[in-house]
């Protein structure tokens, strides 16, 4: 079982009533994709490729993330701590921001995950800058 999985497991097995415990967040490779973007690191360790698709007129890349299982106790702490304080900056409930991370209208890609899949080279690049040894 990996990171992504299990950390569903904490979100739906965390209380949610108010105050009783520290929420849970899902860091799957949507939510981890959004945080590294945003932080400009490997908050959330991913595992990218390219993926090449030959058209009539060229070629097309386009870019997937899978969470690492080199992530540990510690990458998922830094990953919750972070969409803790991005809710207190931007004046939003925890639940509401772990929402938007995702980002689905309508059983279709939001208007923030259309961003993070076009910034799929960004990422894969500072990915590449900013390797933990």
């Amino acid at each position: 079982m990996g990171p992504a999985y299990f950390t569903k497991l904490i979100y739906f097995l965390t209380p949610r009533r108010s105050g009783q415990c520290k929420p849970a967040y899902i860091m799957d490779q949507r939510a981890g994709s959004s945080v590294n973007l945003l932080t400009g690191s490997n908050t959330v360790l991913l595992d990218g490729e390219r993926r090449w698709k030959r058209l009539k007129d060229g070629l097309d890349v386009s870019y997937g993330f899978t969470v690492s299982d080199a992530n540990t106790g510690d990458d998922y702490e830094a990953f919750c701590s972070y969409v803790d304080r991005l809710a207190a900056d931007v004046c939003l409930c925890v639940d509401q921001v772990d929402c938007a991370l995702f980002s689905t209208e309508e059983n279709r890609p939001g208007t923030w995950r259309q961003y993070v899949e076009t910034e799929g080279k960004t990422l894969l690049d500072a990915m590449d800058r900013t390797r933990r040894v």
